[in-house]
C-alpha cells in the first residue's frame, strides 16, 4: 500500500498558530493583528501594492543596466544611487503590515507585462527609460498624497523622494537618443497598478420620460428625477428609460434627443397637452398629432439654438 503523503502544517506569520491546512494561514483572525494583517482595508492594499510594484519595476529596469552598462557610461553613478534605496523600499513597506500573499496573482501578472513589454535587449539607459521612470514616480506620489499626508512616518517616504531626487539628478546621462519610446508599454504599466475606478467612471447619458410627460436626459433616473426636482419642484415622479434606437411619435430617434443635450444632464421637452386624445374625433386626433409633431421639433430647435 501506498504511504500517505504528510502535509508540511504551515503557522500564522502573526500569531504563530499551527495550521494543518497550508490555504488557513492567510485567513488566520485569530487576534486583532491577525486581522490587520489577513484583512486590510482597501487603502492600505492599495499603498502596499502600489509601492511594491512600482518598486519592482524600478528594480527590473534598473537590473540588466547594472548589468550591461559600461562603467564609464555617464548613467552608471545614476543607477548605482538609485538602487541602494530601491531595495531597501522592499523591507520598509511591510511597514503597512499588509499579507504580500494577498498579492501573489497581481504580482505574477505585473511580471509578466514587464516580461512581455521590455525585453532584456530594449532595456537601455535612454531618455525614453528615463521618463518612463520619472512618470511612474510621479503617478506614485499623486495617488499616494492623502495616505502619505495620513502616515508621515512611514520610512518610504523619504526613499521615494530619494530616487526621485537621484533621478531627477542624472537625467542629463540618460543619453541614448537611439532607443525606442515607451509610452505605450508604459500604459500597460500604468493601468494594471491604476486600474480605473468603476464607480468614478462617467455613466453614458441615457433619455427618460418623466410622468409620461417631460423628456430628460440624464446618466440614471434618480439624477432624471432630481433634475426635475429641482427644476420644476415635482416629488412624486415615475422615470421610464428609452431606449436609445427607439422611435418616437415625430420620427425622431430617441438618441438624436440626447444629442440635442451636448452631453449635459437636463431637461429638454414636454409632451403635455391640454385636452386628451380619447374626446377627439379620429380626424381630430390625427389633426393633434401632427401640430404635436410640428411643437416638438420647434421645442428641441429652439433648445438646440439656446445651447450653441
Amino acid at each position: 500500500m501506498e504511504k500517505k503523503q504528510k502535509q508540511t502544517k504551515q503557522s500564522c506569520f502573526v500569531c504563530r498558530t499551527v495550521y494543518s491546512n497550508p490555504s488557513m494561514v492567510n485567513r488566520c483572525m485569530k487576534t486583532a493583528a491577525c486581522k490587520q494583517y489577513n484583512y486590510p482595508s482597501r487603502e492600505r492594499k492599495e499603498a502596499y501594492f502600489t509601492q511594491f510594484g512600482v518598486a519592482s519595476c524600478l528594480l527590473f529596469f534598473l537590473q540588466p543596466l547594472e548589468k550591461y552598462l559600461p562603467d564609464e557610461h555617464p548613467a552608471r553613478p545614476c543607477v548605482q544611487k538609485i538602487r541602494n534605496p530601491v531595495e531597501q523600499l522592499f523591507s520598509d513597506i511591510n511597514e503597512i503590515f499588509v499579507n504580500p500573499m494577498l498579492f501573489k496573482k497581481q504580482t505574477e501578472e505585473l511580471v509578466a507585462i514587464l516580461k512581455t513589454d521590455f525585453p532584456e535587449k530594449k532595456t537601455a539607459a535612454s531618455p525614453a527609460l528615463h521618463e518612463l521612470l520619472t512618470l511612474l514616480l510621479e503617478q506614485l506620489t499623486d495617488s499616494l498624497e492623502d495616505f502619505f499626508k495620513k502616515n508621515p512616518a512611514l520610512k518610504t517616504i523619504a526613499l521615494w523622494t530619494t530616487i526621485q531626487k537621484e533621478l531627477a539628478d542624472g537625467a542629463q546621462a540618460f543619453c541614448d537618443a537611439d532607443s525606442a519610446s515607451f509610452r505605450s508599454e508604459l500604459y500597460d504599466i500604468i493601468s494594471f497598478l491604476w486600474p480605473p475606478d468603476p464607480q468614478k467612471q462617467e455613466k453614458p447619458l441615457q433619455l427618460y420620460l418623466i410622468n409620461d410627460k417631460i423628456w430628460v436626459v440624464a446618466a440614471t433616473s434618480k439624477e432624471a428625477r432630481e433634475i426635475v426636482k429641482k427644476e420644476l419642484g415635482l416629488v412624486q415622479t415615475s422615470a421610464e428609460r428609452i431606449e436609445k434606437e427607439e422611435i418616437l411619435d415625430d420620427q425622431r430617434r430617441a438618441g438624436d434627443l440626447i444629442a440635442l443635450a451636448h452631453g449635459k444632464a437636463m431637461i429638454i421637452g414636454r409632451t403635455e397637452w391640454p385636452c386628451a386624445l380619447g374626446t377627439l374625433s379620429l380626424t381630430e386626433q390625427k389633426a393633434l398629432q401632427k401640430c404635436k409633431a410640428f411643437c416638438v421639433t420647434l421645442l428641441l430647435a429652439w433648445n438646440e439654438s439656446r445651447l450653441c
